[in-house]
């Protein structure tokens, strides 16, 4: 090859001799080679203990599922228990709700249930008669469940804030957008014809004014998680709700 331009030129020979990176080649395979030979034999001397290995990772594993799945009905159990202590004659409405609640709020039987025993306990103490209970309960845990879509957060958490706002306390409340003050309050049950005047408000009054006042704040959520039930935080929520009632079904079976 000539390199360079009139007289002053430089001659290079290429010569294509490719017997060192051969060589290296063969060297690399023999030792790969060599390599799998030394994992093969070792595996086969240590196989039984291999397999020991497997099956004990395995038994962890179904015994780890039992342990859930029983736990799972316990824990539905119980929550059942609850309910017909705080709702009497109105625990089937619950009940009934709670079968479907993987569906339509995004928990599980065992996690509806419970929060509405404690729903149903701070409107109990608020002196709702027991068919209200049932259905002012239904009727949150929905709403709190869209309060939950619109705004990202968990369902118990909602619906948390709500109890917190029947028992007198706003703040909760207020990062679900719903600002709900005494004085308000009062004057709300007044005009609902639950008080004379706002310095004759009792607790039902208060508590049924409270959530007068709650509802027509989160209005605009209303509808919500039905809406978005397809969207992946919804779709999220119904899929573990269901994998629990799941376990909680293996676990009555077990």
């Amino acid at each position: 090859m000539a390199i360079g331009g009139g007289g002053n030129r430089v001659h290079v020979a290429v010569t294509g001799d490719t017997s060192g990176l051969t060589k290296a080649l063969k060297k690399a395979d023999t030792a790969v080679g060599g390599f799998g030979k030394s994992v093969s034999t070792k595996l086969k001397k240590h196989a039984d203990l291999i397999k020991t290995g497997f099956a004990l990772a395995a038994g962890r594993a179904i015994v780890g599922f039992v342990k859930t799945s029983i736990k799972a009905n316990s824990d539905l159990v119980e929550s059942v228990n609850a309910v017909g202590k705080v709702f009497g004659t109105a625990s089937n409405t619950i009940l009934g709700f709670g079968r479907i609640a993987a569906d339509t709020v995004g928990l599980s039987n065992a996690e509806f249930n419970q929060l509405a025993a404690n729903i149903g306990a701070t409107l109990g103490n608020a002196g709702l008669s027991a068919e209200q209970l049932g259905a002012e309960t239904i009727k949150l845990t929905k709403r709190a469940a869209d309060l939950a879509s619109v705004f990202n957060t968990d369902v118990d958490q909602a619906l948390a804030a709500v109890t917190s706002g029947l028992n007198g306390m706003a703040v909760p409340l207020r990062k679900f957008g719903i600002n709900i003050v005494q004085a308000e309050v009062r004057q709300r049950a007044v005009a609902l014809g639950l008080a004379d005047t706002t310095t004759t408000v009792d607790k039902q009054a208060k508590a049924l004014a409270t959530l007068d006042i709650f509802y027509e704040q989160s209005t605009t959520s209303a509808g919500d998680f039905a809406d978005t039930i397809e969207d992946l935080a919804n779709a999220q929520r119904v899929l573990e709700a269901r994998v629990e009632d799941t376990a909680a079904a293996i676990g009555e079976a077990l």
